[in-house]
C-alpha cells in the first residue's frame, strides 16, 4: 500500500489540532464481524513489509491514532524494534459485516509518547511505580509470611514462596469480569513449577487438596486454574494443566477439561484466556516453539536436511526465501543429493516451477552431502556450494543459477583429504568470499577458515578458536550469517570422535572471523517424544531484528526432518520463543463459571523439596473478546 501524506488542505496542522507537526498519516482497515462492537481493542502488527517504521522514531513514540471524525483513539505498545511493532489501538465501533476505517499518525521526532494502557484496555498493569496499586489488586501470602508479593523496581511484579517451604505470593485482581474477555500476561520464571493463574470467585484455596493446609497451588475456589507458560519462558512446563475447581474440591475430585485437539497438554504455551460472550472457554496456545516443516524431496520420503537458507526483502524470481538441502531417508547417503525449494514465509515449502530435484543427481562413486548457498549480488546468482566425498578426498563443489531452477556443472572450488571439509559455510564480504569448514581428522576437531578473491578458489586463512566447547562434545556443522560488525554462527556440536550422534545447536559469535565465543547455553536441544527426540543437526540462520529465524535438521529415531523455529536475545542468551505460525485456538467443553462474575489470581507457589521459584510479571491486561475477532489489514 503507497504511503499516505498529510492532505492539502492540512487541517491536522491547525495549531489546536493534537496532530499538528506530524508528517505522515496511513490508513489501518478493520474488517467488522457479525455483530456491531464497541470500545474494541485490536492488535496492531506492523512490519517492514507493511508500513514504513523508519518513518517513526526508534520508540514509536510519535505514533497516534485517530477515527473518521478526527477523534484521538487511546493505544498501548506493546512491543517495538526496527522490524516489527505490535500495538493495541481501543476502537469506539466498528460496525457489523462492514468496513472500518481508522488512521495512524506518525513522523515527528520531537513527540512524546500517548502509548497508555489504563486508557486502552479494561483492566491494566504494568507495574511500574515502587508500590503495589491498592486501587487494582489484594495482596495474600498464603503459607508464610515471608512469600513475596512485591515490585522489583523495574517495572515487574515480583512473586514467590518461601524458599523450601510450603507457600505462594498472590495477587487478586478487584475488579470482577463475567464474559466476552480475554486475558493476557507477560512474564518470567526461574522454575518450571506452581506459575498459577485462576479466573473465578470465592475464597482462596489449594487446588491439591481444597483446603488451606497447602499452598503451592493457589487458586480461586470456585473457577477455572492453569498454569501459565507464556512465550517468553520459552518453554512448556512440565505441570501444565488446566483445571475446573469446584468448591471445596480436592485432587481426586479436580474436573480436568475436555480440550479438543490437543494431543499432549504437558507440552504448549498459553498466550491468552478468553471467555466469549457464547459460553465458551478459550486458550490461545504455541503447542511449543518450534515447527517441523512439509519439505517435497525427489524420493518421496519428505525426509531432509542440512538446510541453508537465502532470503530476498522484495523476492527474487517469484519467492522470497530460498532453501538448499538433501534428502536423508533413513541416513540414506545414496539419496543425500543437492535439491532445491522455495518459499514465500518461513514455513510452506514447494519445488519452484520448472526445477528438476536434485539440482546434482547421485555420483557413481562415494556421495553428496552439506548444502550451503549464498546469494551473489555482482551477477544476480544464486551459488550453491556443497560437499562431495569418496572417503579418501573432500571436494567442495560450486553450482550457479541465475533463476534458481537452472543450474551451471558443477565447478571444483576446494579439495582437501577425506574428512577435513565438513559443512562448508559461505559468506560474500567486500569481493572477497570466506568459507568455514569442520576438519575432523584433528582431536578435537578443529573449524577452519578459507578465503578467496572469487568465490572458485580458495586458500587456507586460519584455524579458529572456540572459547567454549560442551563437555564432551566436537565441532561438527556450522552455519555464519553477517550481523552488523559481527559474524554470528549456529554451531552443531556432537558427541566427541564421533558424527552426527549427539548433536546439539549452539549459538556462537565472532567479531574478526577467527575467534568465536560460543554461548554455553544450549540454542536448539533434542526433545523426548518430538519429531526432533535424538540428533540435532545443522541449520541455517537469518536475522530480522529481534529475532533469529533458524531452519535445521533432526532425527528421532530414524528419520530425518527440517524444522523452523524463533530466537531471541532474553537476560543475555540467545533462546527459542513461540511464533505466529504454531499459534492454535483450544476450546473448552466445561463452561460451568461462565455466568459468574470472575476475578483474576497470580501466584507463584513453592515446595519444601525447593520446587518452585521466582516469578516476574511485565504486564498483564483484559480485554473485550469476541469470536471470531475482527480482522485488521495495514
Amino acid at each position: 500500500m503507497a504511503k499516505y501524506l498529510l492532505p492539502r488542505p492540512v487541517p491536522l496542522r491547525s495549531p489546536y489540532s493534537p496532530f499538528r507537526n506530524f508528517n505522515y498519516i496511513r490508513p489501518i482497515f478493520i474488517e467488522g464481524t457479525q455483530e456491531d462492537l464497541r470500545d474494541y481493542q485490536v492488535r496492531i502488527i506492523l512490519n517492514k513489509n507493511n508500513f514504513p517504521l523508519d518513518k517513526c522514531r526508534v520508540d514509536g513514540n510519535d505514533i497516534r491514532f485517530r477515527d473518521e471524525s478526527g477523534r484521538v483513539l487511546p493505544y498501548w505498545i506493546e512491543s517495538w524494534n526496527s522490524s516489527q511493532a505490535i500495538v493495541w489501538c481501543k476502537v469506539p465501533f466498528i460496525p457489523a459485516n462492514d468496513m472500518k476505517t481508522i488512521w495512524i499518525i506518525y513522523g515527528n521526532p520531537n513527540a512524546n509518547s500517548k502509548s497508555n494502557g489504563d486508557a486502552t484496555f479494561e483492566f491494566f498493569d504494568d507495574f511500574s511505580g515502587s508500590v503495589i496499586n491498592s486501587a487494582k489488586w489484594s495482596i495474600h501470602k498464603q503459607g508464610s509470611s515471608n512469600a513475596k508479593v512485591e515490585l522489583d523496581g523495574n517495572g515487574n511484579l515480583h512473586l514467590a514462596g518461601e524458599p523450601n517451604t510450603i507457600s505462594s505470593g498472590n495477587l487478586r485482581s478487584i475488579s470482577a469480569f463475567t464474559n466476552g474477555f480475554a486475558v493476557r500476561l507477560k512474564h518470567k520464571i526461574d522454575a518450571e513449577h506452581f506459575a498459577d493463574v485462576s479466573i473465578g470467585s470465592g475464597s482462596l484455596q489449594d487446588l491439591d487438596d481444597g483446603g488451606n493446609s497447602k499452598w503451592w497451588h493457589t487458586v480461586l475456589g470456585d473457577g477455572y486454574s492453569f498454569t501459565w507458560q507464556s512465550p517468553v519462558t520459552g518453554e512448556a512446563s512440565k505441570d501444565m494443566r488446566i483445571d475446573r475447581c469446584p468448591a471445596g474440591a480436592n485432587a481426586t475430585a479436580l474436573v480436568y477439561l475436555n480440550i479438543a485437539n490437543l494431543v499432549s497438554l504437558d507440552k504448549f504455551m498459553i498466550e491468552e484466556a478468553r471467555y466469549t460472550t457464547d459460553g465458551k472457554l478459550e486458550f490461545l496456545i504455541t503447542p511449543d516453539s518450534r515447527a517441523k516443516l512439509e519439505t517435497p524431496t525427489y524420493d518421496g520420503s519428505g525426509q531432509a536436511t542440512h538446510p541453508d537458507v537465502v532470503y530476498f526483502e522484495d523476492g527474487w524470481n517469484g519467492y522470497k526465501y530460498w532453501m538448499a538441502m538433501t534428502p536423508y531417508p533413513n541416513s540414506n547417503n545414496a539419496y543425500e543429493n543437492p535439491s532445491i525449494l522455495a518459499s514465500m514465509d518461513e514455513y510452506n515449502w514447494v519445488e519452484p516451477d520448472g526445477i528438476t530435484n536434485p539440482v546434482e543427481p547421485a555420483p557413481a562413486v562415494g556421495y553428496n552431502s552439506d548444502t550451503d548457498m549464498i546469494y551473489n549480488d555482482d551477477s544476480d546468482e544464486l551459488w550453491l556450494y556443497f560437499r562431495y566425498t569418496n572417503e579418501s578426498q573432500d571436494i567442495i563443489y560450486l553450482k550457479k543459477s541465475s533463476d534458481g531452477i537452472h543450474w551451471s556443472d558443477k565447478a571444483n572450488v576446494l579439495e582437501s583429504s577425506f574428512g577435513s571439509l565438513l559443512s562448508p559455510a559461505v559468506i560474500k564480504e567486500n569481493g572477497k568470499y570466506y568459507i568455514w569448514v569442520v576438519d575432523k581428522n584433528p582431536s578435537p576437531y578443529q573449524l577452519k577458515l578459507y578465503e578467496s578473491t572469487d568465490g572458485e578458489n580458495f586458500s587456507l586463512n586460519a584455524s579458529c578458536l572456540l572459547d567454549y566447547t560442551p563437555s564432551g562434545k566436537d565441532i561438527w556443522h556450522v552455519d555464519v550469517i553477517k550481523v552488523n560488525n559481527e559474524y554470528w554462527g549456529l554451531f552443531t556440536f556432537c558427541d566427541a570422535g564421533a558424527t552426527t550422534h549427539g548433536g546439539r545447536n549452539y549459538f556462537a559469535r565472532s567479531a574478526d572471523k577467527v575467534n568465536w565465543h560460543v554461548q554455553e547455553k544450549i540454542l536448539i536441544d533434542a526433545r523426548s517424544g518430538y519429531w526432533d527426540s535424538d540428533i540435532i543437526y545443522r541449520g541455517s540462520l537469518l536475522y530480522s531484528e529481534p529475532y533469529l529465524k533458524i531452519w535445521y535438521g533432526a532425527r528421532n529415531s530414524q528419520e530425518w526432518h527440517i524444522g523452523y523455529a524463533d530466537g531471541e536475545y532474553i537476560d543475555g542468551d540467545w533462546t527459542l520463543v513461540s511464533n505466529e505460525f504454531l499459534k492454535r485456538i483450544l476450546e473448552a467443553s466445561d463452561t460451568t463459571y461462565h455466568s459468574e462474575s470472575k476475578n483474576i489470581l497470580l501466584s507463584q507457589g513453592e515446595y519444601s523439596n525447593g520446587w518452585g521459584g521466582n516469578r516476574y510479571i511485565d504486564y498483564i491486561f483484559v480485554r473485550r473478546y469476541t469470536s471470531p475477532e475482527p480482522k485488521v489489514i495495514v
